[in-house]
């Protein structure tokens, strides 16, 4: 039988854990262009696609709808093959492309 938790441990744990922000198309356009992460951007009617390539190959294609800035784009994450955090960390820079390439790596898609 597991110990119950105390106020302090509840409290900590509804309150105080990090909360991932969403995945929006402005995170998807800032991944886009990027700078030295060598990307193709294509526009078209509904979506633009973009497509990533590493030493002329393309490696992942992800696209970005028209409409709000806010529109949820949950579906970046699993296009570019990354979790949550990786893919917020390589939109807002905290993952840097010789990063984004070694984790592909790691996970034998290059």
């Amino acid at each position: 039988m597991s110990p119950s938790l105390d106020w302090g441990q509840r409290h900590n744990l509804l309150f105080c854990e990090p909360i991932l922000a969403r995945l929006t198309t402005d995170h998807a356009k800032q991944i886009a262009c990027k700078p030295g992460l060598p990307t193709e951007v294509e526009e078209g009617r509904k979506h633009t696609s973009v497509a990533i390539r590493h030493e002329s190959k393309v490696v992942a294609v992800f696209f970005i709808s028209r409409g709000s800035k806010a529109t949820p784009a949950d579906y970046l994450k699993n296009q570019l093959y990354l979790t949550t955090r990786q893919t917020l960390d390589l939109a807002r820079c905290h993952l840097d492309p010789a990063q984004y390439f070694a984790e592909l790596r790691k996970q034998k898609l290059i």
